[in-house]
């Protein structure tokens, strides 16, 4: 699936597949603001349609990457 401007909608399975993650863990990142996504239920709708694009993984990738600290030699 693809949305506007050319970006491949990925599914919550897919994308957490490609995170390396459960679903359930991608959701709780989805549910406390982690990463960004796209809701493609119908207006009004109880339940939540997830999708999110590479963009939306990279980026978390860049705010979750940490270094170790350097020790002295």
């Amino acid at each position: 699936m693809h949305e506007p401007g050319g970006h491949q909608l990925l599914g919550l399975k897919t994308a957490a597949q490609m995170l390396g993650c459960s679903r359930d863990h991608l959701l709780v990142l989805v549910d406390d603001g982690e990463i960004d996504f796209v809701d493609i239920a119908r207006s009004g709708s109880l339940h939540r349609e997830l999708r999110f694009t590479l963009a939306h993984l990279e980026a978390l990738i860049t705010k979750r990457t940490r270094r170790f600290p350097r020790t002295p030699s």
